[in-house]
């Protein structure tokens, strides 16, 4: 739990010290979120997750919509965790993925960011380790790897601007139900 608080105060410390944010996300500026998230692995799986995250984008187009509004890109990577036992089985899964991200960002009102986007993985490594006694039979450590490409994932959020380099923000995609950070 301690290696979990310092990775977070580390990631939170990086975010304020050296990126600059925008009350108004335009062309050339850069943002950097550092997210803790809330989801299932998967239906099949149904196993909660705890999620942290980061992602980074960058303005390229400005004036999409009545001359507001900005197309960005970038990436984010994202590790997830969880377990749950079933019938005395225990499920321990963990979640590792790089991904590109487009998003469309359009300011509705004053240090509010608004955006919605699409996520491509890249890699997507998913591990289950399953334990336990089921009825009369006994499971020893069985693991189970898979990596793949994952298709789109769409996501939108919001980014309160408290300052011109910090901002809290809320997001929302399938497979994270929410995401809350800096």
């Amino acid at each position: 739990m301690k290696l979990k608080l310092f990775c977070v105060a580390l990631m939170t410390l990086f975010a304020t010290a050296f990126v600059s944010a925008q009350n108004e996300f335009g062309k050339g500026d850069m943002a950097l979120n550092i997210n803790y998230g809330m989801g299932n692995f998967d239906v099949e799986d149904n196993v909660f997750q705890h999620s942290l995250g980061a992602s980074l984008e960058y303005g390229i187009l400005d004036g999409i919509i009545k001359g507001k509004g900005t197309v960005a890109v970038g990436g984010q990577v994202g590790f997830g965790f969880g377990s749950k036992t079933v019938q005395g089985v225990d499920i321990n899964c963990t979640r590792f993925r790089i991904a590109t991200r487009g998003v469309f960002h359009y300011q509705f009102i004053p240090q509010l960011d608004t955006y919605a986007g699409i996520t491509l993985g890249i890699v997507d490594i998913d591990k289950a380790e399953l334990e336990g006694d089921f009825g009369d039979y006994e499971i020893e450590k069985l693991e189970e790897k898979e990596t793949r490409f994952v298709g789109p994932v769409a996501f939108a959020g919001a980014r309160y601007m408290f300052s011109d380099s910090f901002g809290l923000n809320v997001e929302l995609s399938w497979d994270s139900f929410a995401m809350v950070g800096l």
